[in-house]
């Protein structure tokens, strides 16, 4: 038998749950939107008839206009969402946002990207990719780009990226390189009231009604995920957003008629720029110009380099991200130190270049022995090195190598961390051009080249 407490207890009743009222308020439309849909549009015994009757009375001012305008007493109204016929004469405004991308100096810039659910790669463009100082991997594929002529791509790179607000979230994304992704979006700058629509809320492209170039695309395998699933109509023919990890997306649908732009063009040459036109595409260049990121090497170079008395450079090492990311490389560097060890030890011949070597690094003052008080400094690093002999070589069979390239406790090498130059060599084409105009050729090789150039001492340890 129950008990006479839990019979009271069963026949309680709970409070009237009453509905919450909608007066068009942004931010007041996800807990309204939760409630509504909780208490009318999951419940299965009402009608559609019944639903739109609830949802009337659960409006009022702009928010009851808007519904009165669109319903009709045969058509089911869903609550997230404003249906509306067709138009041939409107554009969809295409999603944008504002991101900030890593480049390859640790800092963050900011670039426009597109967010395309129907793209099956990831684009960027060739400006934006330079201005980050990333390097192309080949890769040259057939892009069919937002139903343009078919491109082919620039090459393949890496992107890390958070959104404009907040970097608390970090994306990685593939991105192929290419030209250009899609002309202005949108085609022409929208009324600015648009953004007062939204109220305070936090937008991913602030600016989204003005007209600008796209730097990024996010393919359907990033923009998915990125997507939150809620909404935010303000009625028919009225933007809309979708929230989002990068914040709320604007998308609304543009009247474009009668905005079609008007291009007028005058062209008038003169026959001495003709001619000028020629000469300069019948000569060859005197220096290949310089990219943005070899300008950036070169600025480095200009800024830290200084020369002593007897003319010998002194460079400081072209970091592009800080040295302090390296982690702990010293048990790596000993553990290499006593396998080259144990393979010299059997190796007589091998072990008395190594050391002859050694020694005329020593004698040529081209390292130094390390102080006690030295050997366990944080900012020091160590790296491991081993030999490779080349017996058919005439002159140097034994080649020495530093290993800056292994990693660190923190995934991290030294390699990683540092510029990469340009190529200093000249191209072959331009010398075999130039051997035939000369009778005698001589080839010749700079003795221990690269060692004569100093590195600062705050970058030596």
């Amino acid at each position: 038998m129950p008990s006479s407490q839990s019979l009271i207890s069963a026949e309680e009743k709970l409070p009237t749950l009453s509905l919450p009222i909608f007066s068009g308020v942004i931010e007041e439309w996800l807990v309204f939107s939760d409630l509504f849909e909780a208490a009318v549009s999951n419940n299965k015994n009402l009608t559609g008839a019944q639903k739109l009757q609830y949802l009337k009375g659960s409006l009022k001012s702009d928010a009851l206009k808007i519904v009165i305008e669109q319903s009709e007493s045969s058509r089911v109204v869903d609550v997230t969402s404003c249906i509306s016929d067709v138009n041939p004469g409107v554009q969809i405004l295409l999603c944008t946002a504002l991101i900030q991308v890593r480049d390859i100096w640790g800092k963050y810039q900011t670039c426009r990207c597109l967010l395309d659910s129907g793209s099956q790669a990831s684009l960027i463009t060739n400006e934006c990719i330079e201005r980050l100082g990333f390097r192309k991997e080949k890769a040259n594929v057939r892009i069919s780009c937002l139903g343009a002529t078919d491109t082919r791509t620039n090459g393949l790179s890496e992107i890390q990226f958070t959104s404009h607000f907040s970097s608390q979230n970090s994306f990685h994304a593939s991105v192929y390189v290419i030209n250009k992704i899609v002309g202005m979006i949108p085609h022409h700058d929208l009324d600015s009231s648009m953004r007062e629509l939204f109220g305070d809320i936090s937008l991913a492209d602030p600016a989204f009604y003005k007209s600008g170039p796209t730097d990024v695309l996010l393919c359907v395998d990033l923009t998915l995920p990125l997507l939150k699933g809620q909404t935010l109509s303000l009625g028919k023919d009225k933007p809309f957003a979708i929230r989002s990890k990068l914040s709320w997306i604007i998308g609304v649908k543009v009247n474009s008629s009668g905005q079609n732009p008007l291009h007028a063009n005058y062209i008038q040459l003169t026959s001495d720029h003709l001619i000028n036109k020629f000469w300069e595409l019948d000569s060859v260049p005197c220096a290949k110009p310089l990219t943005s990121l070899e300008e950036v090497y070169e600025d480095h170079f200009v800024k830290t380099h200084s020369r002593d008395d007897n003319g010998r450079y002194t460079v400081r090492l072209p970091f592009h991200t800080p040295p302090t990311r390296l982690g702990n490389l010293k048990q790596n560097a000993i553990r290499r130190l006593i396998s080259v060890e144990r393979h010299l030890i059997s190796n007589p011949d091998k072990y008395n270049l190594y050391r002859n070597f050694m020694k005329e690094y020593l004698n040529l003052k081209h390292m130094e022995l390390v102080s006690d008080s030295k050997i366990n400094n944080a900012k020091s690093l160590y790296l491991p090195h081993h030999g490779v002999v080349r017996d058919t070589s005439c002159t140097t069979k034994l080649r020495f190598v530093f290993d800056a390239s292994s990693k660190t406790s923190s995934g991290l090498s030294l390699n990683d961390l540092l510029m990469v130059d340009p190529r200093v060599q000249p191209e072959l084409f331009p010398i075999l051009i130039q051997f035939r105009i000369f009778s005698v050729a001589i080839c010749a090789d700079v003795e221990k080249m690269f060692r004569q150039i100093k590195v600062l001492e705050e970058d030596i340890d």
